[in-house]
């Protein structure tokens, strides 16, 4: 079946569904050779398929230990990590060995959907306030006080992938 259009291309081209193919009956044959063939080949075929889901469980044990699940609750604090090498439209250093990876923390407003949330970011920051839950990390401990969540340090602002200034005085 395809996406895109809802049925097989077998369908879009002749106009009607796919011929099925007939079970085969072992012994339904007069000749010895098909039978051994059909028997051979179901054989084959059962053992593919048992190869196959030990390679594809072995593959996803793999994968599965770098993944970690995410619930973050709402109404909680979470760091939100950057990564400077990829979004350079936030950054204007050339360097990035140094560069600050987190920020925050910031108040997470709502979910989204299983993996993506909704953060509280300053009116000011030039970037949307999604994200994936693999770019956030949770708060441990209490709530910041007000104090540090008005000192928050912005997120960079750019324009045309240069940093705004902006004069302390005007002489």
């Amino acid at each position: 079946m395809h996406y895109a259009i809802g049925f097989s291309l077998f369908q879009d081209i002749y106009g009607k569904t796919p011929p099925s193919i007939p079970a085969y009956i072992v012994g339904s044959s007069s000749v010895a050779t098909c039978d051994s063939t059909r028997i051979s080949h179901d054989e084959d075929f059962t053992l593919f398929r048992i190869n196959f889901l030990k390679v594809q469980n072995h593959m996803k044990k793999w994968v599965d230990q770098h993944r970690r699940e995410v619930d973050l609750p709402v109404e909680s604090w979470a760091y939100v990590k950057l990564w400077p090498y990829r979004q350079t439209s936030l950054f204007g250093a050339k360097y990035h060995k140094l560069a600050k990876h987190f920020y925050g923390p910031y108040l997470i407003l709502a979910k989204i959907s299983l993996v993506a949330y909704k953060l509280d970011l300053p009116s000011t920051s030039k970037i949307h306030n999604d994200f994936h839950c693999s770019a956030l990390r949770p708060r441990m401990g209490p709530p910041p006080s007000p104090f540090v969540i008005n000192h928050i340090p912005p997120l960079p602002h750019l324009c045309n992938n240069a940093p705004i200034i902006t004069p302390l005085t005007i002489a």
